[in-house]
């Protein structure tokens, strides 16, 4: 998991609970998240691409997606590799980016952050299953 903020934007408890929604996320999914807090940017989605691309794989997983978070500016935004764009065009998806928004604008940001996090992971995870979330085949015999 990754979260990163360059300056002191978010409480320790705020970026424990960011930290703590990532992880379930990652449990639940082979998607890997990283959250990125900076106070502003002149162009959030260039930049999200941008730390996107950057942004190193671990784990052997090879799906990802980003989470940009501008602070001072009251601004999100959430990128993510071109496995996962057929999702961004859902209603569902689309649901959570909005509802995201709205938490950023009336300032939740590490609850909105949070929130969504755990959203899209139920999303994602219904395509990109975690491994230990695949389903298992295991019959059991017993005496008739």
């Amino acid at each position: 998991m990754s979260i990163q903020t360059a300056e002191l934007v978010l409480l320790p408890n705020e970026v424990n609970r960011i930290f703590a929604a990532v992880a379930a996320a990652e449990q639940r999914t082979a998607v890997e998240f990283h959250v990125v807090v900076e106070t502003t940017s002149p162009a959030p989605s260039a930049r999200a691409h941008e730390l996107l691309r950057s942004s190193t794989a671990r784990g052997g997983r090879r799906q990802r997606m980003l989470l940009l978070l501008l602070a001072h500016d009251r601004r999100c935004c959430v990128v993510t590799d071109s496995a996962l764009r057929p999702l961004e065009s859902t209603r569902v998806w689309r649901d959570v980016e909005h509802r995201l928004t709205l938490d950023v604008l009336h300032g939740k940001l590490a609850e909105g952050l949070a929130d969504a996090i755990n959203r899209f992971s139920h999303i994602v995870g219904g395509h990109f299953p975690a491994a230990s979330a695949a389903p298992s085949f295991v019959h059991s015999y017993g005496k008739g």
